[in-house]
């Protein structure tokens, strides 16, 4: 990644194109979500490129009008093969092109610009294609008299059928592949609900298990499909859809507004609040390394403030919502003239520590002050890695805290522990700690914090 250039990509070509980019970057935010990418001069890849780890999501978006003249059947097909066929042949060449060239991306028509982030290696890669098909909302709500969501009938049909099939109904496999789509009325109420990479990723992962599985004969709409997902939890409290007999094969209308309309899921959105804490940061530092203005001295370099806001960008919103709360709770305790920490246990990853400092600045040498909030806030974290060897990543979030009138900046990074931890490092932690009383047995408060992410009322 480059580290002196700002980074220059499209924000759509269509009013549709547009719409979806700026829903993407809301999800994805600005390191991870690239519209109009190219494989070579003039080519297109697809219409939106979201990248992080090991999960690929590409977008082509397809944006018809269903005209209602003539049998519904001709029309229906007309639309389809343009709207939804021409979305998938584009996606699956798109994932074609990545496993056999995934260098050969670029931000511009004229390939000059390299997309600025690292592919994973083509064994690790997980494709998620997404057809976004718009422009039958009205006519399907004249026919179903509904939202004009389209149906998802995986059980009965293929979604490479030339003619559609049936008239507002999709189908989701296309050979190996499962194809997602949504459509005008739910591409919204999906990015927005599911809007982290780690929500909308693990979602689509266990949609298309679903369905490879035969477990789903049809579904009434996407929102009604995401519904039945948003509220089954696993043994290890994580979402996913019921197992066996506890899952219709089919979803029927009304499960997405049931949901929607409930006291408890108002709950869940007024306490999500806290979650756009950690929000704030991810896009602060992105938005520097986007305009290649990171502070050289604080930054670690490109490389490493993308490597940490890769692990941040990872944590689902229920998990930002307890770090948020974390977060709010250290900045209003803070004291006032020196260093404070706080660890948060990562909820996605058990080798990963987050370590949140606040380290206010009340002198005179701003840049100064940067250097040496970095280098307090690395030797904290390798001395959390060595005193709680449990955890093998740290990642570092360095601030100014609420005491800072001239606004706030944030430093990131990354330290990781030894396969073995030399002795002479092991004196070094103890002797750092011993010296600022940090990490001392009977100084430290363990918090285990309990919510649930549909609060009772």
């Amino acid at each position: 990644m480059s580290e002196d250039r700002a980074i220059q990509k499209s924000s759509g070509l269509t009013k549709s194109e547009r719409y979806l980019a700026a829903l993407c970057e809301r999800t994805f935010l600005s390191l991870w979500s690239y519209p109009n990418t190219h494989y070579a001069p003039g080519k297109e890849l697809c219409d939106v490129l979201a990248i992080c780890g090991d999960d690929i999501i590409l977008f082509s978006d397809k944006h018809r009008p269903l005209t209602t003249v003539g049998p519904p059947e001709v029309a229906w097909g007309r639309w389809y093969r343009k709207a939804v066929l021409g979305a998938v042949r584009q996606l699956k060449g798109a994932k074609r092109r990545l496993l056999s060239a995934p260098k050969a991306v670029f931000l511009d028509a004229d390939c000059v610009t390299p997309l600025p982030i690292e592919m994973p290696a083509p064994d690790r890669a997980r494709f998620h294609l997404v057809v976004v098909a718009r422009g039958a909302k009205q006519a399907c709500q004249r026919h179903f008299d509904g939202r004009g969501s389209l149906m998802l009938m995986p059980g009965r049909l293929s979604l490479d059928e030339s003619g559609g099939g049936s008239p507002f109904a999709v189908g989701m496999m296309v050979g190996p592949d499962v194809v997602h789509v949504l459509d005008d009325a739910n591409l919204g109420i999906v990015l927005k609900e599911l809007d982290t990479i780690a929500d909308l990723a693990s979602y689509l992962q266990a949609k298309e298990k679903l369905v490879r599985e035969g477990r789903l004969f049809s579904a009434a709409s996407e929102e009604d499909l995401l519904a039945r997902y948003l509220t089954n939890l696993d043994e290890n409290q994580q979402r996913c859809f019921p197992e066996g007999s506890d899952l219709d094969e089919v979803v029927r209308e009304g499960s997405w507004d049931g949901l929607a309309s409930h006291p408890q899921y108002a709950a869940k959105k007024d306490r999500d609040k806290l979650s756009y804490l950690w929000d704030e940061i991810i896009i602060d530092v992105a938005g520097h390394a986007m305009r290649a203005t990171l502070v050289p001295e604080s930054s670690g370099g490109l490389t490493e403030a993308e490597r940490a806001l890769r692990f941040m960008a990872r944590e689902t919103r229920f998990a930002r919502r307890l770090y948020g709360g974390e977060i709010s709770d250290k900045l209003q305790n803070a004291p006032q003239k020196q260093n404070s920490y706080r660890r948060i246990q990562s909820m996605g990853r058990d080798d990963l520590l987050y370590v949140f400092m606040v380290s206010p600045f009340w002198g005179d040498d701003y840049e100064a002050y940067r250097v040496q909030r970095r280098e307090s806030l690395g030797l904290f974290c390798l001395a959390a890695l060595c005193k709680q060897r449990e955890f093998k990543i740290a990642v570092g979030i360095g601030t100014e805290g609420l005491c800072s009138p001239g606004g706030c900046s944030h430093d990131l990074l990354v330290r990781e522990a030894p396969e073995e931890w030399p002795p002479e490092l092991e004196a070094a932690v103890e002797a750092y700690c011993d010296d600022l009383g940090l990490m001392k047995e009977g100084r430290t408060t363990y918090r285990h914090v309990h919510e649930d992410e549909y609060p009772f009322v």
